[in-house]
């Protein structure tokens, strides 16, 4: 690899960086910074620009719908580099399994103790980010020695499975698919947590995002792979310019999949 690439013998300055991004902007969101530039009501190009900041409604896209996904792929991509580093050391998949189920139990320890430090007391919440990374990782890790093409299958199916259980499973009150609070996700956080999140995460969203942390793990094996820089970079535009196009094909107005006739978007990310 291009010695360009590197902070330093061992680290990759595009994760680095990419990292150091996702990390700033969910910071800015903490410190509600966009919502009070919000409310400084200038309108016109800023609010144009602000809005990016927000989660768009639902059929379309703003910058903000990307910062999630981009956090479970970045964690995806970082966690493929690591074990090939160990591989190399002689480390075996068994050996770092249990570093990795280690530190699933930790990102599901934090992800529940920061809900519980958010409500001011104990609660049993399975929506924050780290929980969802606990099984994501968990899940990327257990492919993470097999080749591209079978992950990509993977990843597909997983967004298949989705898209299935939430068309094909309903229950009454739970039996509209794509009204948030009212589709099979908010049904399933009924039967673990006993309530609903009416911001619209659901627990099961792992699913989907499982996809997102296998896409890193694929980008990981892009970068420390011998290829060019320029032919690593033109890969990474394709494969986003298809998953743009794929996720705008799916939601456009009168598609229908599996013969059922609901209008809503196809699965392809969790809406937070």
């Amino acid at each position: 690899m291009e010695g360009a690439l590197y902070q330093k013998p061992g680290r990759l300055l595009s994760i680095d960086v990419m990292r150091g991004l996702i990390m700033i902007l969910l910071a800015g969101e903490s410190c509600s910074v966009y919502e009070s530039l919000m409310h400084l009501n200038i309108g016109g190009v800023f609010k144009t620009f602000l809005d990016q900041f927000e989660h768009h409604p639902w059929h379309g896209l703003h910058f903000w719908d990307l910062v999630q996904p981009s956090f479970m792929t970045i964690a995806g991509t970082a966690m493929f580099i690591s074990y090939h580093n160990k591989k190399q050391k002689g480390i075996s998949w068994e050996q770092n399994f249990k570093h990795i189920a280690i530190r699933s139990l930790k990102l599901l320890a934090l992800g529940t103790g920061v809900q519980c430090f958010y409500s001011g007391k104990l609660v049993w919440e399975l929506w924050n980010v780290l929980t969802q990374l606990s099984v994501t990782t968990l899940i990327a890790y257990l492919i993470i020695n097999r080749s591209a093409k079978f992950q990509i299958a993977i990843s597909v199916l997983l967004l298949i499975i989705t898209e299935v259980l939430y068309r094909m499973i309903r229950v009454p009150g739970f039996d509209q698919p794509f009204v948030e609070a009212h589709n099979f996700g908010a049904y399933m956080d009924t039967v673990l947590m006993g309530k609903i999140n009416h911001d619209g995460w659901v627990t099961i969203n792992f699913i989907p995002t499982a996809a997102h942390t296998i896409w890193g793990v694929l980008a990981g094996r892009l970068l420390i792979s011998e290829r060019p820089a320029n032919q690593k970079i033109k890969y990474l535009l394709i494969a986003g310019i298809i998953g743009l196009a794929l996720g705008f094909g799916f939601v456009y107005p009168g598609i229908r999949w599996f013969g059922i006739a609901d209008d809503g978007p196809f699965i392809l990310a969790d809406r937070y």
